[in-house]
């Protein structure tokens, strides 16, 4: 994608997301690396300002639910589907979480709820150009995508999110074809200590994805 292009996206992106906040969220909100991420989607503008409402919403769910504000979710949303993962302590609090989105007016929700244990470790991390001294293993993950994606010149305008509970990798975003899928889940599935894989990639969606191109007009 042109740079300027994908600049003007994010900009256009950061401006409808936060029309969509409130007024004290606002408030020294600094853009820069909204920006970047929504530049670098598959997902249109208006599709990505409509997910990140959306995502918002769910985070103000689950922390003013009772009983689970203490706890850690990721969530996500992207092209209007919905998803939310972390530790809870009980089968109860997971009927409590999904209870507590389900108002949330997204196309569909996902969920990936384990229960906590004394020796249980999460970690997040995203597949981008960034490097980092905290080698977690979503870190180490999103590095073998990373380098699995190489040959496709497809990660650096990728955007995933990768959550580990445990020795499980959890795998949101939006990919472009099947081949990047399954690079990017066998890649996951060969990191050290990884057990297993919840795949929740998406592929864009007509009248979601961002055009790269204007099309070909033939003329008379």
């Amino acid at each position: 994608m042109n740079r300027w292009a994908g600049l003007v996206t994010g900009i256009g992106v950061f401006i409808l997301v936060l029309d969509a906040m409130p007024g004290n969220c606002r408030a020294g909100f600094t853009p820069f690396r909204q920006i970047a991420q929504a530049a670098a989607s598959d997902e249109k503008p208006l599709s990505q300002a409509q997910s990140k409402a959306l995502n918002l919403r769910l985070r103000v769910v689950l922390a003013a639910e009772q009983g689970l504000s203490t706890l850690k979710f990721t969530t996500a949303v992207y092209m209007g589907h919905g998803f939310v993962i972390g530790f809870v302590s009980s089968e109860q609090q997971q009927d409590q979480v999904i209870n507590a989105t389900k108002g949330v007016p997204v196309r569909t929700l996902h969920y990936y709820l384990p229960l906590k244990t004394a020796a249980s470790s999460e970690s997040e991390a995203e597949v981008s150009n960034e490097d980092s001294q905290d080698k977690n293993p979503a870190f180490l993950v999103a590095m073998q995508i990373k380098g699995a994606l190489s040959q496709y010149n497809a990660w650096e305008s990728l955007k995933l999110k990768i959550k580990v509970l445990d020795n499980t990798a959890i795998l949101m975003g939006i990919v472009r074809n099947a081949d990047e899928h399954d690079a990017i889940v066998k890649a996951a599935q060969g990191t050290k200590d990884i057990g297993k894989v919840v795949d929740f990639l998406l592929y864009p969606e007509p009248g979601r994805e961002k055009i790269f191109k204007l099309p070909e007009v033939s003329l008379p």
